[in-house]
């Protein structure tokens, strides 16, 4: 299974690449408004305890289940952490 924590509407990114994207994208300032999708599609059963609370705060109950959150420094650091869990798509406000 590949490690995609970010989708476009066809591309789909590695975590280094949706990074150096969003450090480029951050710069010109195309970030204003925009939403992330977060879905859980892997079980935290058996997971380190800080990545069991990190999808805990951010607001996903089991998997499947998406919540949509604003696309800011904090989340992308929570969703680094859980990237093997989660799949993340963007979103227009």
């Amino acid at each position: 299974m590949s490690r995609y924590i970010y989708n476009m509407k066809e591309n789909a990114c590695t975590g280094a690449e949706a990074a150096r994207a969003y450090a480029e994208s951050t710069k010109k300032g195309l970030r204003m408004g925009k939403k992330l999708k977060i879905t859980q599609v892997r079980s935290a059963i058996g997971r380190l305890k800080n990545q069991k609370a990190t999808i805990k705060a951010l607001g996903i109950r089991k998997l499947n289940h998406s919540k949509v959150h604003d696309d800011n420094e904090t989340i992308r650091g929570m969703i680094g952490t859980v990237n093997h869990l989660v799949k993340v798509e963007e979103v227009d406000a």
